[in-house]
């Protein structure tokens, strides 16, 4: 893939990167500027681990391009982690292009725009969902750290932890998204929390399991207001007004959160 980086891909079976990657070493080496399409076909990548504190753009792909579309991919990340500087997530530090029906889990960590899929988009992440830990300084989320992209039809159930400003369940804009982890920031004065999104629409958080600081950032108060359901609430269908549970979401009415149906394996 690094030599064709503008071909399509198809994963053939799980691929296990326990005995692959060297211990010696900082780990995976993040694919640059890929620019194609990789159809994980539901397999899993397994044993994934990054340590590139000071690199920029880290992830399985560092950086993709253009009209990319990564989809039906499942990654499973080794105990050691996916560590970088700026712009680190478990499918790529920067997105342009498209993720689809991919899950990460595991930990994810770094300075500025860190997220369980994605670092940083300006693009679209639909039909995804992380859990873990996700660290970070700032602009850290459970599907992407920030910037203008647009998610839709998500879900997370990490742990965020954050050291001082933008925090979000999910990330800058949602749609038909719910967050029912929990999200900690150390510094509690002047610091920007979303339970969600800055900018969402029918999306939903567990209010009973996400932690709302004190002294939480000016214009966030009202948003804690919105999507606010109780964890009873969470497990019901009808309180997901505008979502497809015929062809998208499925739900075990009263006892889980609503799933995925993409990925269901």
């Amino acid at each position: 893939m690094r030599n064709f980086p503008e071909a399509n891909f198809e994963l053939g079976k799980d691929i296990d990167l326990s005995s692959y990657l060297n211990p010696n070493t900082t780990g995976w080496k993040p694919i640059e500027n890929f620019a194609g399409t990789f159809d994980g076909k539901k397999h899993t990548i397994n044993g994934l681990w990054i340590n590139l504190s000071s690199i920029d753009n880290v992830g399985l792909f560092a950086r993709t391009k253009g009209n990319t579309k990564i989809s039906n991919l499942f990654v499973k990340i080794d105990n050691k982690g996916i560590t970088g500087k700026n712009d680190v997530g478990g499918i790529c530090g920067i997105l342009e292009g498209s993720i689809e029906n991919c899950m990460v889990t595991g930990d994810i960590n770094g300075i500025c725009y860190v997220g369980g899929i994605c670092g940083s988009s300006g693009s679209y992440i639909s039909q995804c969902a992380s859990s873990g830990n996700i660290t970070a300084n700032k602009n850290v989320g459970g599907i992407s750290g920030g910037s203008r992209g647009s998610m839709k039809n998500c879900y997370s159930i990490a742990t965020i932890k954050a050291k001082s400003s933008q925090s979000y369940g999910i990330g800058y804009s949602s749609t038909n998204c719910y967050f029912a982890g929990s999200i900690t920031i150390e510094s509690k004065y002047n610091s920007w929390f979303y339970p969600i999104a800055d900018l969402f629409t029918y999306s939903y958080y567990d209010s009973e399991k996400t932690n709302i600081p004190e002294n939480i950032g000016i214009g966030t108060t009202e948003q804690m207001k919105k999507g606010a359901l109780t964890t009873e609430q969470m497990k019901k269908q009808a309180s997901f007004q505008g979502w497809d549970f015929d062809k998208i979401w499925t739900i075990k009415e009263g006892v889980d959160y609503p799933k995925l149906r993409g990925l269901q394996k």
